[in-house]
């Protein structure tokens, strides 16, 4: 009975993702209208359930990771045609639901990050020495991108250049016992994995 009980709980407090996702699309149309640029966005997985109050926390994170792909990640569509891409960049949300856990993956099809850009940001911020950095793998150079103090923006807009972005959404994930994943490929994009 107690074991029923505790799956009546959890399936009661289970919210679909819609609920979060919804206003989304409006707010990467009019952020690309600011910067001149155009981009879709695609939301797959919207019906999947997730606690209440993680969805709550989950919100802020993925706010800042579609101002992200919008602001760092789709160029504008002149550089896009220059690249043989579609004018329109695409931006896809998509959840899935792996065993126990929820995964939520934000990819964009734009320029992707550079590693070297990353390195020189990292000593440039004092993250890690240059001893340290040539011992990290291609991978652990990308995961840079969310220690505290880095920042890869030219200069401070509303957007971006305060050092504080992806390291923010790397706590507030792991805060409630989640893990933060990022992929990415020169010009094909960057893609990251919310794992809940």
């Amino acid at each position: 009975l107690l074991s029923q009980l505790q799956e009546q709980m959890i399936q009661v407090r289970l919210v679909p993702l819609e609920y979060i996702f919804t206003p989304y699309p409006r707010m990467v149309r009019d952020m690309a209208i600011n910067q001149n640029k155009e981009v879709d966005l695609l939301i797959e997985g919207g019906r999947i359930g997730l606690d209440r109050s993680i969805q709550d926390e989950i919100n802020e994170p993925l706010l800042h990771l579609l101002k992200n792909a919008v602001t760092h990640g789709i160029e504008e569509p002149e550089e896009r045609e220059r690249q043989k891409k579609p004018r329109r960049g695409n931006i896809k949300l998509a959840a899935k639901r792996e065993r126990d856990f929820v995964v939520i993956e934000l990819s964009d099809d734009g320029r992707g990050l550079d590693v070297e850009e990353i390195k020189e940001g990292a000593l440039k911020n004092g993250i890690i020495t240059m001893e340290d950095l040539s011992e990290l793998t291609p991978k652990q150079v990308v995961m840079l991108i969310t220690s505290p103090g880095y920042s890869g923006a030219k200069k401070v807009t509303e957007a971006a250049g305060r050092g504080v972005g992806l390291n923010a959404v790397k706590i507030k994930v792991e805060s409630f016992g989640g893990t933060l994943d990022v992929d990415t490929r020169p010009d094909e994009g960057t893609t990251f994995f919310i794992k809940l």
